[in-house]
């Protein structure tokens, strides 16, 4: 098995080394982390946000098709309901998750912001 090292070479080393390291150095300087999730759809690009690691962490179980077809049901219920929240219950769990919704543009989608609701 090769083994990579993820450090900053003084001379040359892969421009995607370097990419990565700088992602990584800015996600490490973070005080507050935001995760972004983002579900995969030809036409818009929806992106959902929480500060929540557990949330995170739910939506990357998911499939593509599956956070997909989340956004889409979170993008109807908004409509429904008229304004930018919805509160999202699972009755099982005895859990809920607070959804607010900012709409960007009919080409760019919504950012739908994810949190636990106490």
């Amino acid at each position: 098995m090769r083994e990579v090292i993820l450090h900053r070479p003084e001379h040359g080393g892969s421009d995607h080394l370097h990419k990565v390291m700088d992602d990584l150095g800015q996600i490490a300087s973070q005080v507050h982390k935001i995760y972004r999730t983002y579900p995969k759809d030809g036409q818009n690009g929806h992106v959902f946000l929480t500060t929540s690691k557990d949330i995170h962490l739910y939506l990357g179980q998911m499939s593509d098709d599956g956070q997909l077809n989340l956004a889409k049901l979170l993008l109807e219920e908004f409509e429904k309901g008229g304004n930018g929240e919805l509160l999202i219950t699972d009755p099982e769990r005895k859990k809920g998750i607070l959804a607010t919704r900012r709409f960007v543009s009919p080409d760019a989608g919504s950012i739908i912001h994810l949190a636990p609701a106490h």
